[in-house]
């Protein structure tokens, strides 16, 4: 699920909620209505002791080699293989052709089959999987060594978002399904939300950082994320809601390492999953390490950071709460405040996230 929206007002592009594009004159402009947070849901990890049994182990050694019925030594509770099953999507998003999977239990083993997605079978998974680990490979190569983990999870996410396009259409003709996967993120280049998240995932695993997906309930719909952990803390972070598919603003940064308050305005997580970390650490968050981050409206601090960017396609800013973010909407866009900033042009064109109180103005 991707949230997206262009609005043309004037020279102006307005992007929020979703919607179709559509062109209109110029209306009032009205301040935005606070909206409810959704509840933050806690979850007692599970499956931390079965991802580490043998036979979660072994079972994931054949899948690693493309047996279409594994086989384990051991008898496997349903609630395990519930759990394994949605492991993978952690462990091994590099697993990506099967849809479906049943086990038969008996006293002393237990038995898997899996049902492929349409366009893989026996014959092609093997080197489908080959090329998903070449356009892995070719992404880490890019990966600046000598940067630190933060800035190497800034790269992967930036470069998810300019090289994919969110795009399930040819999925829905062919049923196949690969839109959901890092195959289609990573080689086909183009993905939904789920693909989004285990590309980076897959990622995060190669070069060591630790991350996961999460799935749940948005304002707009279903739809799945990730978390990261940087420093000994969790974040949030949604390459999907970061990729614009525009030029020239291709990718923003509303939702690069965010917090649970900020989760809680767009999104809760879904309650069956192994695991939901939780996610109070603010250092990283990409307003607060950019300096963009504000506790109240001030249109000199905005002006200087507009300064400070200079030569830069955007500017982004984000407020702390809802009542600093609609004095800024008040004076940058009532007031005119915008058109009064050095370097803003009548060309020029902005974003407002009402949700995650994000202003971004784009040159």
């Amino acid at each position: 699920m991707k949230r997206k929206i262009f609005a043309v007002i004037s020279a102006v592009f307005l992007l929020t909620g979703c919607g179709a594009s559509q062109t209109a004159k110029e209306p009032e402009f009205k301040l935005p209505t606070k909206y409810e947070p959704y509840e933050i849901v806690k979850v007692e990890p599970s499956f931390e002791e079965g991802k580490n049994s043998e036979w979660y182990k072994d079972f994931c050694n054949q899948l690693l080699a493309y047996s279409k019925e594994p086989i384990v030594e051991e008898k496997v509770s349903r609630d395990d293989f519930k759990s394994a099953f949605r492991q993978i999507n952690t462990d091994y998003p590099d697993i990506f052709w099967f849809k479906a999977m049943n086990f038969d239990s008996g006293s002393k083993h237990t038995a898997f089959e899996l049902s492929y997605m349409e366009g893989c079978d026996e014959n092609n998974i093997k080197s489908m999987h080959e090329e998903l680990e070449k356009a892995a490979d070719e992404l880490i190569r890019l990966i600046p060594t000598d940067k630190s983990d933060y800035e190497k999870i800034l790269f992967v996410h930036d470069y998810i978002a300019q090289n994919t396009v969110y795009d399930a259409s040819i999925d829905y003709e062919t049923g196949s399904g690969l839109c959901y996967t890092a195959y289609g993120c990573l080689v086909q280049k183009k993905a939904v939300c789920q693909g989004y998240a285990e590309a980076f995932t897959y990622i995060m695993n190669r070069i060591g950082i630790e991350s996961g997906v999460c799935q749940g309930d948005t304002y707009a719909g279903g739809h799945a994320w990730n978390y990261v952990k940087l420093d000994g803390e969790y974040y949030w972070l949604d390459i999907t809601w970061d990729d614009t598919d525009n030029e020239p603003f291709p990718v923003s940064h509303n939702y690069f390492l965010f917090d649970d308050e900020i989760m809680s305005r767009t999104r809760k997580a879904e309650w069956e999953q192994n695991f939901v970390p939780e996610c109070t650490a603010d250092k990283y968050n990409w307003f607060s390490v950019n300096n963009a981050l504000f506790d109240s409206y001030d249109f000199e601090l905005i002006n200087k950071l507009v300064e400070e960017n200079s030569g830069k396609n955007a500017v982004e800013m984000m407020f702390t709460d809802f009542y600093s973010y609609t004095a800024a909407l008040q004076g940058l866009i009532i007031d005119k405040g915008l058109g009064k900033i050095p370097g803003v042009k009548a060309t020029s064109s902005y974003y407002h996230d009402d949700r995650n109180y994000s202003f971004t103005i784009i040159f």
